[in-house]
């Protein structure tokens, strides 16, 4: 009976390890796994500081619109169509939220062409839609840096025999919070919404508004990623 009962009680000893050592190689594989599913989250920050040059030659930086609204535009001024329309676009969405929300939003259109478009150029080709609009270009390290953060895409294409070339770009309008953080990249007829719901969370919670926003753009993230 001894021996039987030092079997029984041994072999219950076995089985609680082998089941500790189970459960705890689960729990390791599990934890990886969730490491891995939450490592592109590191990757999703979209937007950041930028540096540019204005017309009068001057330095422009994101955080001197700090406490504004930003809607960014990236483009080209040599552009014959698409980005004439999404310029008029942003400076119509600018316009209905001032006059329908009471929205302030600063419209900035940087150009991704600095070879052609300088900033006098720039400068030109806004005020052609908008005294609103702040035109901004720099260096291609500036442009290169500025469209990394924002995952803009941009190629210059074949020169034509007149030496001329056209560029492909990311068409899309960034709205920027306040605070500088990025909060979404969406075409100017679906920007409206956010943008007054937003608006109105900041002025009866500012600080939840943030939290909220934040909040929304990471699970966003996560169930279109993982569970997508």
């Amino acid at each position: 009976m001894d021996n039987v009962g030092s079997f029984v009680i041994g072999s219950v000893i076995g089985c609680v390890f082998m089941g500790y050592c189970l459960y705890y190689l689960t729990q390791k594989k599990d934890s990886e796994l969730d490491r891995e599913r939450r490592r592109p989250i590191d990757k999703i920050n979209i937007g950041g500081k930028f540096e540019f040059i204005n017309s009068k030659g001057e330095t422009v930086k994101s955080d001197d619109f700090w406490g504004q609204w930003v809607l960014l535009c990236f483009g080209v001024t040599h552009c014959p169509d698409i980005c004439p329309d999404e310029v008029e676009r942003m400076i119509a969405v600018v316009d209905e939220l001032k006059k329908e929300r009471h929205i302030k939003i600063q419209p900035i259109f940087i150009s991704v062409d600095p070879d052609r478009d300088t900033p006098k150029v720039v400068e030109k080709y806004c005020k052609k839609f908008s005294d609103k609009i702040i035109g901004l270009t720099g260096t291609h390290e500036q442009v290169a840096k500025a469209c990394k953060a924002y995952r803009v895409n941009y190629s210059n294409g074949p020169k034509d025999t007149d030496n001329d070339y056209i560029v492909g770009h990311t068409i899309k309008m960034y709205l920027v919070h306040p605070c500088g953080l990025f909060v979404d990249y969406q075409t100017s007829e679906s920007i409206l919404f956010p943008m007054g719901k937003l608006e109105r969370i900041n002025k009866e919670r500012p600080f939840f508004g943030l939290k909220s926003l934040i909040f929304e753009n990471v699970r966003n993230y996560m169930y279109t990623s993982v569970g997508g």
